[in-house]
């Protein structure tokens, strides 16, 4: 039987066989850059639920995005996306509570840290009507996401990492002005996955420089869920705020 590093291995290596063999047919590459000030929120399943930001202070952070996009024939659009946001803080509990096997009490010194990793290869299939751009989005997701609690009084440290792997549909549309500004949204409102899932909304305006460039401002909304089981609820992480990024309008 295959192990979940082996299985997660080849579903990458089959999104991106997918990928580069299409692109090897296609010279409509992108590659581009997005700047993101997100807020965190969500929870921590351990013998005690905690939550990202009353309990560890957690709050924002400037992340930089990649994705790597490709116009395919005819309707279809292809999209390898990367994002590390990291958090991490300092406070003095008010209240006690357990993670990990650790005790923490009301009154000492944490130092807490939170890396999560979302990786995503996608399929837009696009119709262009007189309303607009419609798509339909597949996407597999890969997340990934560790938790280091740092007890500076009593001198002890505890992490965990977890995992999840998912397949989303979602939804989008676009105006199609041919001058001046785009109004655009998406949505992921479907995911079903092995240990958690991922679901997105995004909402924004683009304004064209060039056949292949544009300036898109806009506010989206994450949710990456990990390490869920019959037993536990794993945990949490939700992410929003305002994003920037000047690049492809392939």
């Amino acid at each position: 039987m295959l192990r979940n590093y082996q299985i997660n291995s080849l579903i990458g290596a089959v999104c991106f066989t997918l990928f580069t063999g299409t692109a090897a047919a296609n010279s409509e590459i992108s590659l581009d850059a997005e700047y993101w000030h997100p807020q965190v929120s969500g929870k921590i399943k351990s013998s005690t639920n905690l939550n990202l930001k009353n309990d560890l202070g957690l709050d924002k952070t400037n992340i930089a995005n990649l994705s790597l996009n490709l116009k395919g024939d005819k309707n279809f659009k292809y999209f390898i996306k990367y994002e590390k946001p990291s958090f991490n803080d300092s406070k003095t509990l008010s209240h006690s509570f357990s993670f990990n096997g650790g005790n923490y009490a009301a009154g000492d010194r944490i130092t807490s840290d939170l890396d999560a990793k979302h990786l995503q290869f996608g399929i837009r299939n696009e119709k262009i009507t007189s309303n607009g751009k419609f798509s339909t989005i597949y996407s597999y997701n890969h997340n990934s996401i560790h938790t280091g609690i740092k007890n500076i009084t009593q001198n002890f440290n505890k992490s965990n990492n977890s995992t999840s792997d998912s397949l989303s549909l979602g939804l989008g549309w676009e105006s199609l002005n041919t001058s001046g500004v785009n109004f655009f949204a998406e949505a992921t409102p479907l995911s079903i996955g092995r240990r958690g899932s991922y679901l997105d909304y995004n909402v924004g305006i683009r304004t064209k420089f060039s056949k292949t460039t544009a300036f898109t401002l806009g506010y989206k909304g994450e949710k990456l869920k990990v390490g869920e089981t019959s037993n536990s609820d794993g945990t949490t992480v939700k992410l929003k705020g305002i994003y920037a990024f000047l690049g492809s309008s392939l």
